[in-house]
């Protein structure tokens, strides 16, 4: 038995759903609930004549997709089922803590307030607060959040799946589950960039270049979920209804999860809205969709509203200091004692150094960027080169890497995100043209995606190690960011310091 379904009333609710619950718990109510309703309607106008999908689905194709999607979120360590990455401590604090405190999360005795991108967080976080609210049992509310976690994660890599083999147009079974698996194993060549710098692999693969790092789609999966998930949604949501109306509101429904990628999604709506536009018959027609009443009420009351939230994060305050790498923390009699470290006098650095180490930051940036996406983009140059889509790629992937905000390289891993989702799209598509043609394209395709895939397999190699060498799962090391407020303000990448003084707390946030 097949159906047609209509994905976009799917992918908008989800999309709308945690900035919906951000403004009716976060926000006091004369602002929130005006705000929530108003996001509601822009849903509703968002799917309001939304074509259906286009591909036919079994019922038994569509429990296989969710069966694949669950698989892979198990073994990301979605709700610490299975082993969970080293970042996992972090956000099973920020998790935990959304589940126990009341929201806004304020952390009075330190004066402080959870500033992060929480949105991915918000749903299964509301499972739990019910649980806590019925039981009265933290074990109890804590299983049912991380239960509802892996089955929310589960949800939103179904609709990534679906989206995809739509964008796709597959005809074939046996293509729709060859695009899902192109997805899950896509990835740079980590494992031949190690080779020519003589690195060494490790359990993670992507860290040879050392200040780059493109992530795989399952680093990402397994690292950073809670901003790469729905920035995948909305990058592959543009790309199969690119209706220009819905372009901000689909783009600001993302900014309380994904705020970097957002950002490097920004430049793929652009060049896609322009696309649009030569197309279009009617110019000034199409001008006017842009200012749709759903495109206004996302930049008029999502985006300000966020802003707002994120501006006193300690992460991007310059008048939080960054703790000194030479200072260390000694532990005596339960006291702890500062003490700077003696540092030797920094080597005086003559001309010719400055210009060997400028070469070979070039030469390793330029080795990286061909095996990362570089290899990729010849091989759709000849078939893409009238692409502004296309040309966008190329200038993204290669000027990401060299911007910064904060004091980590987060900028490059995050806000290449949506790139490479339009990239693969590419590159699924080439493959799978050349597998029909029989051309010698194809096996050069297969040859890089067999040293492309060892990516992605490292990381499931991960977990089974770890838990035949550890016998752990769950990575509940921290407990609550609580744990790292410091009382000298040192930056912290999850909190905004004097929370009481700040525009969001004073003006929007509910008391």
């Amino acid at each position: 038995m097949e159906s047609r379904i209509s994905l976009n009333k799917f992918v908008y609710i989800y999309l709308a759903l945690p900035v919906i619950i951000f403004m009716l718990t976060w926000i006091r109510p004369s602002v929130g609930i005006p705000a929530a309703l108003l996001v509601g309607f822009g849903v509703y106008l968002a799917d309001k004549k939304a074509d259906i999908c286009s591909i036919k689905f079994s019922r038994c194709t569509i429990i296989i997709t969710i069966a694949i999607a669950f698989a892979w979120c198990f073994f990301a360590g979605q709700g610490g089922f299975w082993y969970q990455s080293d970042d996992h401590i972090y956000r099973n604090a920020i998790f935990r803590d959304l589940v126990n405190f009341s929201w806004p999360v304020v952390y009075e005795e330190h004066d402080v307030l959870m500033n992060y991108y929480i949105g991915y967080w918000l749903v299964p976080a509301l499972f739990g607060k019910f649980a806590l609210f019925i039981f009265h049992n933290a074990v109890v509310a804590w299983l049912t959040a991380k239960i509802a976690l892996l089955l929310w994660s589960t949800i939103s890599i179904t609709l990534c799946f679906l989206l995809l083999v739509n964008i796709l147009q597959v005809k074939y079974k046996r293509q729709f589950y060859i695009a899902i698996l192109f997805f899950i194993l896509f990835s740079g060549l980590d494992i031949v960039g190690i080779y020519l710098t003589n690195g060494t692999a490790g359990l993670h693969l992507e860290w040879w270049a050392k200040r780059y790092q493109y992530s795989s789609f399952t680093t990402c999966l397994f690292w950073v979920f809670n901003q790469a998930v729905p920035a995948w949604i909305a990058t592959l949501l543009l790309l199969y209804d690119r209706r220009v109306e819905n372009f901000a509101f689909c783009g600001l429904c993302i900014f309380i999860s994904s705020p970097i990628p957002l950002i490097g999604l920004l430049p793929i709506y652009v060049v896609i809205g322009v696309q649009e536009l030569i197309k279009s018959k009617e110019k000034i027609a199409f001008v006017r969709k842009i200012f749709s009443l759903q495109n206004m009420i996302a930049c008029l009351i999502i985006f300000p509203i966020c802003l707002v939230y994120y501006s006193n994060n300690s992460a991007v305050r310059k008048d939080i200091p960054v703790v000194n790498k030479a200072i260390t923390v000694e532990k005596s009699d339960n006291t702890e004692v500062q003490s700077s470290a003696v540092q030797p006098a920094p080597e005086k650095k003559t001309l010719s150094k400055i210009l060997i180490k400028k070469a070979k930051t070039a030469v390793r940036f330029g080795t990286f960027y061909m095996l990362e996406a570089g290899i990729y983009l010849v091989l759709l140059l000849k078939k893409h080169k009238k692409s502004l889509l296309f040309w966008c790629l190329v200038f993204e992937l290669l000027t990401i890497p060299f911007i910064h905000i904060g004091r980590a390289v987060d900028f490059a891993m995050r806000a290449s995100i949506p790139p490479l989702v339009v990239l693969m799209t590419m590159v699924f598509d080439d493959f799978y043209q050349n597998y029909e043609k029989k051309s010698y394209k194809f096996i050069l395709y297969c040859v890089i995606l067999a040293f492309a895939i060892l990516t992605p397999g490292k990381e499931f190699y991960r977990g089974a190690f770890e838990i035949y060498k550890n016998k752990k799962f769950e990575n509940n090391t921290l407990l609550s960011i609580e744990k790292m407020i410091k009382p000298d303000k040192r930056w912290n990448n999850f909190i905004a310091y004097d929370y009481s003084q700040t525009l969001f707390y004073k003006y929007l946030a509910k008391k």
